[in-house]
C-alpha cells in the first residue's frame, strides 16, 4: 500500500490544473465522480472558478472490483446545456472502467465537448484521460488517500 499525504495529493491535482490551463480550453462545468473524484473536482472548481456538479459511481467494494459500475443521478443535470464544455474528474483510473462507463453515459447527452482528468492513472487503465496528475508505477500497489481512514466504518 502506498500512502499519499495531503500536500502530495494537492500538488498532483495542481499538475492537472497546469495541464488544463495549458490546454486553453474554457470549461463550463467540472463533474466529480463520487466518491473519490469529489476532492479533486472541488479543488479544480475553486482554482479555475467554474461550477461543479456530482455524479455518484462506484465499482469497488472492500478494495475489490464488483464487476459493474453502479451510478446514481447526476446532480444538476438539468442546468447543463448541449453547448457546454464538460470536464469529468476522478481520483484514479485503475482499470478505467468507472471513468469509461460514466463518460459513456455523459457522451450520450451530446455536450459540445467532454474531457476527462484523473489524479492518478495506472498503465492498466483502458481509458486515456486528457489530464493526468501522476502516472503510477506498475508495482505501486493500492493507494491510501489522505481522506481514507483505514477503510473502517466509524
Amino acid at each position: 500500500m502506498t500512502e499519499v499525504d495531503w500536500n502530495t495529493y494537492v500538488s498532483h491535482i495542481d499538475t492537472m490544473i497546469a495541464q488544463i490551463k495549458g490546454s486553453n480550453i474554457k470549461y463550463d462545468v467540472v463533474i466529480g465522480i463520487g466518491r473519490g473524484g469529489l476532492v479533486p473536482a472541488l479543488y479544480i472548481s475553486k482554482m479555475l472558478n467554474i461550477p461543479m456538479l456530482v455524479i455518484f459511481a462506484q465499482r469497488y467494494k472492500d478494495k475489490e472490483p464488483s464487476g459493474e459500475t453502479r451510478m446514481s443521478h447526476l446532480t444538476g443535470l438539468h442546468t447543463l446545456q448541449y453547448t457546454d464544455m464538460i470536464l469529468l474528474v476522478d481520483d484514479i483510473a485503475d482499470g478505467g472502467v468507472t471513468l469509461s462507463d460514466v463518460k459513456g453515459v455523459l457522451n450520450g447527452l451530446n455536450f459540445k465537448s467532454l474531457h476527462t482528468g484523473v489524479v492518478y492513472k495506472r498503465s492498466t487503465s483502458r481509458i486515456e484521460p486528457d489530464y493526468i496528475g501522476v502516472l503510477l508505477a506498475e508495482d505501486c500497489g493500492w493507494l491510501k488517500f489522505p481522506y481514507d481512514r483505514d477503510n473502517k466504518v466509524i
